[in-house]
This record gives C-alpha cells, structure tokens and sequence, in this order.
C-alpha cells in the first residue's frame, strides 16, 4: 500500500512539556483522516511538524516516502498546503491580494545578492531608525556594540528589512526594555522582557500564521520573513523564553 503520510514515533517537547508524544500513523494515498482531541492534545502540533515550521524533538515522518530528515523533504511539502490555527489577513484586501502580499519574500526564487557589510553600521542605522519609535514606547535600548570592525558577505537590503522586523517585533512584546548586543564573533542578540508571551507561544513566533492575540493584530509574518531572508544568506535565527525575557539570536556564516 503507497502511504503519503508515515510518523514513526513522532514527538515535541517543549522543556516540562510535551505537546506530542510518540505517534504512530499511517495515511494511505486518497485516505481523509480528522483529528479529534481536547486543546492541548497535539493536533496542531502535528501539522505544524509536517510543514515544517517547528522541528520535532524525538522520532521521524515520511512524507510521500521521504523522510523529514532527508535533503529532499523541502520538495515534498510543496505539494501540500495547510491554514494553521487562525491565519492573518488584510481585511480591506482580496484574498488573491493577501497572497501576494504576505508570500511575496517566501515564494521568491530570487537569491538576495551578497556584497560587503559591515554589520556594526547596518545594526546602528536600523536601531537609529527606530530610535524615535522605541522612546515613544518609553524603551531605552540598551546597545553592546563590539569595538571590531565586522564585515561579511551579505545582502544590505535584505539584513535590514530582518533587522527592521526584529524591532518591529521588540516594540510589539516589550515590557519596556531592549537589550541589543553585537558580539565580537557577529553573533547578534535581541533580549527583552515579555511577560505577554510564554514558552509556546515564542516557539511559535516563526510560523507564518501564529496569531499571538487576534485583538492586537500581533502576527509571526514578520519574523516568518525574517527567517526566510536569513537562511537565504547563509544564517540562522532563532528565539527562546528564559525568566520572562523574550531573547533572538542571530548569526552568519
């Protein structure tokens, strides 16, 4: 029997606590299957694995007969689609225009061209940008610039438009703090207290639908972007909760 879906033991933890637990299952092609639990069961869980945008802590899955850990999984979930939870939108826009709008970075085959920059400069402009914003908001960041000249191949629209949704994102979830820190290795670090969020809710920011609060229209399309850019230049990206402070790091090369 051809399956277009297996789980072998397939498993999320988020430190005390596990979303998914060990699940077996197999989908055969042209099956319909329903997910049926309490919140909190892992059925969200589930499809946010399969679409990759969380990784799984234990066990594997093949999708159309390859595996989640193979080069070629990427491919394989082209072929399917998913609306997680409650997704986003621009109510006054179309739905084609919704599209357009929010995939216009993530269905970009275009590679963003490199050139050199210096990332003490472009992480100086972008926090001078958003200067005015951050005190508006009664935050004063706190910035630990390295005194080393660091430069790297990157591409100077596309760091900037991550750096841009960083602080966009540091305005959105402060308590009123932000700590921004350039290491001598380039290694970069967004901290800031957020006692909106919890530890789920920043696994999560990444998705491209995740709506932290749907009243404030707060959204993780941005940093979905952002994510995207980032792996494009080499880099990676990547969020955890300790002690109520919400901390980004960033780093290329």
């Amino acid at each position: 029997m051809e399956y277009i879906l297996t789980t072998e033991n397939l498993g999320k933890q988020y430190r005390h606590f596990k979303a998914l637990g060990g699940l077996n299952m197999h989908v055969p092609k042209g099956a319909v299957y329903g997910f049926v639990g309490r919140n909190g069961a892992g059925k969200t869980t589930l499809i946010r694995l399969i679409c990759g945008l969380q990784e799984p802590t234990s066990g594997s899955f093949q999708l159309y007969g390859i595996r989640s850990t193979g080069q070629r999984i990427a491919k394989a979930r082209r072929r399917i689609g998913a609306v997680v939870e409650t997704p986003s939108i621009y109510l006054d826009m179309t739905a084609e225009d919704n599209l357009r709008q929010q995939y216009s970075v993530i269905l970009s085959a275009q590679e963003p061209a490199p050139e050199t920059v210096c990332l003490n400069s472009a992480l100086e402009e972008s926090i001078a940008s958003f200067y005015a914003a951050l005190t508006a908001r009664g935050i004063r960041p706190q910035i630990h610039m390295s005194g080393k000249r660091i430069e790297m191949q990157l591409n100077r629209e596309a760091l900037g438009r991550v750096f841009s949704n960083l602080l966009s994102n540091a305005l959105k979830y402060s308590d009123g703090d932000l700590e921004i820190t350039l290491r001598d290795d380039g290694e970069i670090l967004f901290s800031n207290a957020a006692s909106d969020l919890n530890e789920i809710q920043v696994e999560k920011l990444f998705d491209r639908f995740f709506t932290v609060e749907a009243a404030r229209n707060s959204t993780g399309l941005g940093l979905s972007i952002a994510r995207t850019l980032v792996e494009r230049m080499g880099g990676t990206i990547h969020a955890d909760f300790r002690k109520g402070r919400l901390n980004i790091a960033l780093r290329f090369g």
